[in-house]
C-alpha cells in the first residue's frame, strides 16, 4: 500500500515552473517539490465539493510522511484536511485494508451532516 502511495506522488509533479519534465522517484522529491505539489494539492480541494476520489486520501499520507516535507507544509496539509473535512489519517484502519483504493470510506464523526439522525449499526443496514 505504501509503494502504491509513493508511486502516485511522485507521478503528480510533471513539469517545474519553467516547464522542465520532472520525472523523480518519491523519495528524490525536494523540498521545493514537495511545497508546490502540497499548495496545489490544497488548493484545488474546494473543487471536489466535500466527494474526494478514493486515492486522495492515500497521497495526503504519502506527502505527510516524506522526510523533505517542511513543518509548513506538514502544517498546511493539516489545516486544509481539517478545513475541507479530508480525513487521511484513517485510511490504515483495518476495514479499508480489504478494499484499499477501490472505495472511499465515509466518515461521519465531525462532519455537519445532520439529516440522516442516529447513525447506529442498523440504520446503515437498513440504508444498504
Amino acid at each position: 500500500m505504501k509503494r502504491a502511495r509513493e508511486r502516485i506522488v511522485s507521478k503528480l509533479l510533471i513539469a517545474d515552473e519553467y516547464g522542465n519534465q520532472i520525472d523523480k522517484e518519491y523519495k528524490d522529491l525536494s523540498s521545493k517539490e514537495l511545497h508546490t505539489l502540497t499548495e496545489n494539492l490544497c488548493l484545488r480541494l474546494y473543487l471536489f465539493n466535500y466527494e474526494y476520489p478514493a486515492f486522495l486520501p492515500h497521497v495526503f499520507k504519502a506527502v505527510r510522511e516524506h522526510p523533505n516535507l517542511q513543518k509548513s507544509d506538514a502544517d498546511q496539509l493539516e489545516l486544509y484536511s481539517k478545513m475541507f473535512e479530508l480525513d487521511w489519517r484513517r485510511d490504515s484502519s483495518y476495514d479499508n485494508r480489504n478494499e484499499f483504493m477501490s472505495s472511499n470510506p465515509i466518515y461521519l464523526e465531525g462532519t455537519n451532516l445532520k439529516s440522516y439522525g442516529e447513525i447506529n449499526a442498523d440504520s446503515v443496514k437498513e440504508k444498504l
